[in-house]
């Protein structure tokens, strides 16, 4: 291969650093897919003539919007919005939620409208049981199809008593601000993305 990743030096939730070729890189994007988001730029840039140092500059400089692990404050919370579409995505989502040492809480938005595709039951191919080990505190639930995604959960072995199921998206929020750590990742399907963002926008947290 003319450039492929030769190590993975570290992979922790917020980001991680790897060799390319002979080349120490920072990605300041989380997850391994990112990684190979990072190994295909990296390459692009190499055959246009790009120098290492501003490569790497960049890569470690990368900043997410709109629901791409998309970084937020609600109240003194740490946000991070992650699209989820399918069961591949969503299994590389949840494993970078697993790369989590310390304790967390997760929101999980499922809508069944056309753009998220009407048939929900593409959630009971995705790998929610690698959740039961981790630290996980609070797992909010939301969307247009919550209970069938609280019972998914559930079937995977998640502790019920965390669950807190919310609709409405200012009572979800509200929930949100009294979480007992400062982070909280969000998991949504398309129209349940996009409707969350609406309505932070509204009430300027975006």
């Amino acid at each position: 291969l003319k450039y492929a990743v030769t190590k993975i030096n570290s992979l922790d939730p917020d980001s991680s650093s790897v060799r390319i070729n002979d080349l120490d890189l920072t990605i300041s994007q989380s997850g391994t897919y990112n990684i190979y988001n990072g190994l295909c730029a990296y390459a692009v840039a190499k055959e246009l003539n790009i120098e290492d140092k501003f490569i790497n500059k960049s890569l470690q400089n990368q900043s997410s919007s709109f629901g791409r692990q998309e970084s937020l404050t609600i109240g003194n919370k740490d946000v991070r919005i992650i699209l989820v579409k399918n069961p591949a995505g969503y299994n590389q989502a949840l494993d970078t939620l697993c790369l989590n040492k310390e304790n967390f809480n997760s929101a999980f938005l499922l809508n069944d409208n056309y753009a998220d595709g009407t048939d929900v039951s593409w959630i009971w191919d995705v790998n929610f049981e690698k959740l039961k080990d981790t630290p996980i505190d609070n797992v909010f639930i939301s969307g247009t199809r919550c209970y069938d995604m609280a019972v998914r959960l559930k079937i995977a072995g998640l502790n019920t008593d965390k669950f807190i199921v919310k609709e409405d998206y200012e009572e979800l929020t509200n929930e949100i601000e009294k979480a007992p750590n400062d982070k909280v990742y969000i998991l949504a399907t398309y129209t349940a993305m996009i409707n969350y963002r609406k309505y932070l926008h509204s009430k300027g947290y975006i």
